[in-house]
């Protein structure tokens, strides 16, 4: 398929993702009756839409597709004209190969940056007692290909939460397969960014082994875009950016395979709307037979 046909889903992407709503209703025959008789849908777009990204909306959702952007790149090089004009900073440019070596906080990072390949196996602290002897359960939130994840409270502070993260019982069978997880916890450990949550132990008690971590404050943003339903461009790009700049820090720093979910991520609501929100993040734990390829 012709590249610019791509490019033309984008366009009907971003105008979802901005009304909530496709442009057109009804059946396939009847939307393309419509399109073929009707004008651009660019000439439809909401009147309140910041003039630079209604002009590159605009060549996105042309009708003829000799009219729309080409190539990627060139929408890229719009989009950061955009964003320039609209007072965001700059994106890297991932269409170019070379650019993506020459970025400054990755040039910074890795020089100084863990080679995660050999770190030590995370140590596997033995409790003799079962795991509601420390622990509450209070709600089940997800699952891993390892385990389930809860919400726990402490016995010993009421009021301070955490993570668990219950490995399954089959898994135990394994010794490599749990020897490379503990590698994988050990890379979590020590990766050094702010917004990560961090796995703080990982313990065997009497009945199951779990991974431990610190409950973000704040809610998962999957919860908040069901109750929004529908989030404002202007809201919608700062959070974007804190997401992805906190992206490019893991991947700079060379953790390998950390994995993020709308589910993961957590949001401290301020009264400044989502544009003003902290992030946490919490990585996916990786199935076992992911962990050692990514770590190669």
């Amino acid at each position: 398929m012709d590249v610019r046909t791509d490019l033309f889903s984008l366009g009907m992407t971003l105008w979802f993702l901005m009304e909530g709503r496709a442009p057109e209703s009804g059946s396939s025959a009847e939307i393309a009756a419509s399109r073929l008789n009707r004008e651009n849908y660019a000439a439809r777009l909401p009147a309140n839409l910041p003039l630079p990204f209604r002009e590159v909306l605009g060549r996105l959702l042309e009708k003829d597709r000799k009219n729309r952007f080409a190539t990627a790149a060139d929408v890229f090089t719009a989009l950061n004209a955009c964003a320039a004009a609209l007072g965001f900073r700059r994106a890297r440019d991932y269409t170019d190969p070379a650019a993506a070596l020459g970025w400054e906080d990755a040039e910074a990072t890795e020089s100084g940056a863990l080679d995660f390949t050999k770190l030590e196996p995370a140590e596997l602290e033995s409790v003799e007692a079962g795991l509601s002897s420390q622990y509450t359960i209070v709600a089940r939130i997800n699952e891993d290909f390892t385990g389930l994840n809860y919400v726990a409270e402490e016995v010993q502070k009421k009021g301070t939460m955490s993570i668990l993260h219950v490995l399954h019982p089959m898994f135990l069978r394994d010794e490599s397969a749990l020897e490379r997880f503990r590698v994988h916890i050990a890379q979590l450990m020590r990766v050094d960014v702010a917004e990560i949550v961090r796995p703080k132990a990982i313990k065997r008690y009497s009945d199951y082994v779990a991974v431990i971590s610190e409950k973000p404050e704040g809610i998962d943003l999957l919860s908040v875009l069901r109750t929004e339903g529908t989030v404002p461009l202007v809201e919608a790009a700062p959070l974007l950016e804190k997401i992805a700049d906190v992206c490019d820090r893991v991947c700079a720093a060379r953790l390998p395979g950390a994995q993020l979910a709308p589910a993961r991520i957590f949001v401290e609501r301020s009264n400044g709307g989502l544009s003003k929100v902290q992030i946490r993040l919490c990585p996916r734990f990786l199935a076992v037979s992911e962990a050692p390829e990514l770590a190669r």
